[in-house]
Formats: C-alpha cells, sequence, structure tokens
C-alpha cells in the first residue's frame, strides 16, 4: 500500500509505503498496526516481517512488513 507524501515532509510528493515512527514503548507490530489506522484508516494484522535497512534520507532503520 502505497501512499502520496505531502510536499512540506522528507520525500515530498513521492510516492511511498505507508510509514511512521515507532513510538516508546511501543513493539514493531503495534506500530504497524497503528500507523496503517492513522494514515489510512485500515486495520492491518502483521504477518511477517521482511526487510530492514536504513533510511536513504535521515539516518534512521526502516523495519519493512507484510499485513493482513
Amino acid at each position: 500500500m502505497f501512499v502520496k507524501r505531502a510536499d512540506n515532509v522528507v520525500a515530498g510528493g513521492f510516492w511511498c509505503p505507508v510509514s511512521g515512527r515507532i513510538e516508546n514503548g511501543e513493539t514493531q507490530q503495534n506500530a504497524v498496526i497503528r500507523e496503517a489506522l492513522e494514515e489510512v484508516g485500515l486495520n492491518v494484522k502483521p504477518i511477517k516481517k521482511v526487510w530492514e535497512c536504513e533510511a536513504e534520507h535521515g539516518g534512521y532503520l526502516l523495519h519493512w512488513w507484510t499485513v493482513d
């Protein structure tokens, strides 16, 4: 699932996977659930983490998950 990023954020105007930050004390799975609901209004179930890499912009770690 992809969203077009707002013009005033990093990578603005580009189509990107739904994303967000893990909040303090939150698991990756719970962050996936929360961000999907906040960003696109979908209830998802995390299935499997499939990739991890450093972000090109910003120096943080990205965690890629499949969901139902």
